[in-house]
């Protein structure tokens, strides 16, 4: 059987064979190293088989699969080729070293989406050459992992006899230790396989007489925006905090015993914020409180309130963001916040205190003791959760494979209760996504992750992504304001311009969270009563917008503060909530319709300097959204990017899209485009006003190039298409019916006339 020596879609044009050894006849093992980079390394002088990006999911290979690599040292004295033994090599970028860990590029930063990615390559691998996925090795955290004797090397002829995942931490006459203690399971969970684990001799920990205490920062406990996402809008590039859900006014509790050590003010940024030093070392770091109420140097204990859960600072809604820090760090030093929980539920509330009993603790310590052994405790384990309980908890952690935070989740405990001496089936090791409202209508929030130019030319400037996974369930109306448009009955002398219309969908779409409660469509309408001159007319017009049905108004043009702050009092009056976009405008929305969750919303980027609103963008961005309409089964997220595309000709430097292109003209640049629609799966591209009949001979053709590239068009509205001219919503989806978390959207053009791909990561 001929097996491919190339991985499928991968970058081939950073070649480095001439660093390639032997042909192999057989892989039986994966090796995994991390770069301890965030950025692709060079090799000059070795190079493995692939290198991959598991943050961009991006994929290079250097040499043929089956041609030995040479990563790994390779010395004389040991009885093993060790680069040449049937393996094959992939470097992670990212760090597995300690220090650099907060950076989203670390290990401990992977998410679903990178688990995924790395799962893929690895089934793929399984699935065209047999190599097992059971990883029967054991994984040490850096720096532990490093050195020629670490306790998980390898012999030279363990390593021969081995077949599966491994790493370079366990390769005989390496010293390395990379990439330390990833989540083994949850990666071979991802690949599809059923993981085991194995646990080596227990040691044995003293126990300290001092309990650890801790409590749930807020009382429920429900997270929001999770630690972790990755988000460009913050510096360190990712969501370095846990949000939790709260209402106005809810307390703040401390998680641990410790001392107030700064509180502070942040109008920009954290709002209301605090620092309690706890005494296990780490720094807690509470933000957006409406109120603190204890003082600087002030010694707090677990459950006690210390503040007040608020919306200060850049909030778009009440919620405590907590941030884990180690003691004195700085912004971005932080790690993912975890709690102790009992078969996958969190103790809301409660408190661990010394001498209080508490039959899960004890319950731990009985199982910490049947998994390694009955002499881990100098003393037997008491109610009391104790620094003793959590340096098991890790070391525990630490061998089958979980992030080592020392407090129990639902896997944990999942294994605990089994039986030890035998294997142990982890059916998945992701951590349980907190719940969603039932009836929310999108989870969209793309992330840029990088931008790079297209050589050539072409006009592609409208995109719609949609993903084959979405169900049917909801949608959005856009009504933009015009005393003509029936669809606010009742409300039409009231509507005067479009003029608000794009800060009431950029409110709605990217700053407010976009959630629909009962599937109900959301209407967004569009005000500008810069001609009502008194407040008493502008509150009976806003009263017959919102009575006709609207959850969100834009509202422009209310140049007087007083006439803003009058009718934002009026609509607070009606149960609605306002959001001032800056002196000018004001957005009001609906909160029974509109849930304030920051953690899904839908994103619409319009063109730059190449939007025209006039002829066709509002149209775009109306049927994408009508069209979109839905919630992706899996919470997945969805980008919609609204742009004007008309084919254009160059005319002095500049494009114009003031007159129709020539058929031949415009043939090469839809082969183009069509070149790279077929280069991307899963996407669908909305545009508008082509300046061509359908149906004609241009547009036949070019149908028949994107059935080529297995694309297919779908119309906005009537099946005929005969009947469609310009000033269309056309949408182009690919047939291939890939599920992808990274697309590349061919955006608007950049400063030198040339298109610009954005890659976004969901």
């Amino acid at each position: 059987m001929t097996r491919a020596t190339t991985y499928p879609g991968a970058d081939l044009s950073h070649d480095r064979s001439s660093l390639s050894g032997i042909t192999m006849p057989k892989i039986d093992k994966v090796l995994l190293h991390t770069t301890e980079t965030s950025v692709w390394p060079g090799y000059a002088d070795f190079a493995p088989q692939l290198t991959v990006n598991p943050v961009t999911s991006e994929i290079r290979q250097h040499m043929p699969l089956n041609r030995s690599a040479s990563t790994l040292r390779d010395p004389s004295d040991t009885a093993v080729r060790e680069n040449r033994d049937d393996v094959v090599q992939i470097e992670i970028v990212g760090f597995s070293d300690p220090k650099e860990e907060g950076s989203p590029y670390h290990v401990s930063a992977w998410g679903d989406q990178e688990y995924a990615f790395l799962g893929s390559i690895l089934k793929w691998f399984t699935l065209e050459w047999g190599v097992p996925l059971p990883s029967t090795v054991g994984w040490v955290a850096c720096p532990a992992s490093y050195g020629s004797k670490a306790k998980q090397r390898l012999t030279s002829s363990q390593y021969d006899a081995y077949s599966g995942i491994l790493s370079h931490q366990h390769a005989p006459g390496n010293d390395h230790g990379d990439p330390g203690n990833i989540d083994i399971a949850r990666l071979l969970t991802a690949a599809g396989a059923t993981p085991t684990v194995t646990l080596p001799p227990a040691r044995s920990y003293p126990r300290s007489a001092a309990p650890y205490v801790i409590s749930l920062p807020v009382a429920d406990g429900e997270i929001g925006y999770a630690y972790g996402v990755k988000d460009s809008q913050y510096r360190a590039g990712y969501h370095t905090g846990q949000d939790y859900r709260a209402k106005q006014g809810a307390a703040w509790l401390a998680v641990a015993p410790g001392v107030i050590k700064r509180m502070t003010n942040d109008p920009k940024g954290y709002g209301n914020w605090l620092v309690l030093q706890a005494d296990n070392g780490r720094d807690y770091v509470y933000c957006h409180g409406s109120k603190i109420i204890v003082s600087g140097g002030q010694r707090v204990v677990p459950g006690q309130k210390i503040g007040e859960v608020g919306a200060t600072g850049n909030a778009t809604g009440p919620h405590l963001h907590l941030e884990d820090r180690p003691r004195g760090g700085g912004y971005g030093e932080v790690r993912k916040p975890s709690w102790p929980s009992w078969d996958g539920r969190s103790y809301p509330g409660r408190v661990f205190v010394v001498g209080q009993s508490h039959p899960a603790t004890i319950l731990l310590g009985q199982r910490l003791q049947a998994w390694l052994g009955d002499d881990v405790y100098e003393v037997g384990p008491s109610a009391g959760f104790t620094e003793t309980d959590e340096a098991l908890m890790k070391r525990f952690q630490q061998k089958i494979g979980r992030s080592q935070d020392g407090w129990p989740g639902p896997q944990e405990w999942a294994i605990l209760l089994t039986e030890p001496g035998t294997t142990v089936a982890v059916p998945s090791m992701a951590e349980p996504k907190p719940e969603k409202p039932a009836a929310t209508a999108y989870y969209v929030d793309p992330k840029k992750v990088s931008t790079k130019l297209i050589g050539r030319t072409w006009t592609g400037e409208a995109v719609k992504l949609r993903d084959p996974g979405f169900a049917i369930t909801t949608g959005v109306e856009i009504v933009l304001g015009s005393e003509s448009n029936p669809s606010l009955p009742g409300a039409r002398k009231w509507l005067k311009t479009a003029a608000g219309y794009f800060y009431a969908l950029d409110y709605l779409t990217t700053e407010m969270p976009g959630n629909v409660e009962n599937q109900r469509k959301i209407k967004i309408a569009t005000w500008n009563p810069y001609k009502l001159n008194s407040l008493t007319n502008m509150k009976r017009g806003l009263k017959a917008i919102i009575d006709a049905g609207a959850s969100v108004i834009g509202v422009q043009e209310l140049s007087v503060d007083s006439k803003q702050d009058g009718l934002t009092r009026y609509a607070e009056s009606l149960g609605w909530r306002a959001s001032k976009k800056n002196s000018a405008v004001t957005v009001f929305y609906d909160p029974s319709v509109i849930v304030d969750s920051k953690e899904s919303h839908v994103v619409v980027e319009q063109g730059g300097d190449y939007w025209q609103s006039g002829a066709g963008g509002h149209d775009t961005i109306h049927k994408i959204l009508m069209m979109i309409d839905g919630t992706h089964k899996s919470g997945k997220k969805v980008a919609l990017l609204n742009h004007h595309l008309v084919p254009t000709v160059e005319s002095g430097g500049k494009f114009r899209a003031d007159k129709p292109i020539r058929v031949s003209v415009y043939k090469r640049q839809i082969a183009e485009f069509c070149d790279q629609v077929s280069r991307r799966n899963g996407l669908v591209f909305g545009t508008s006003d082509w300046n061509v009949a359908w149906g004609t001979s241009a547009g036949n053709w070019v149908e028949q190039q994107l059935d080529k590239v297995g694309v297919t068009v779908c119309w906005d509205d009537a099946p005929d298409r005969t009947t469609h001219k310009s000033n269309r919503t056309i949408d182009w989806t690919t047939a291939k019916g890939a599920t992808t978390k990274e697309v590349e959207v061919l955006d608007y053009y950049g400063s030198d006339h040339r298109p610009v791909v954005t890659t976004y990561v969901f």
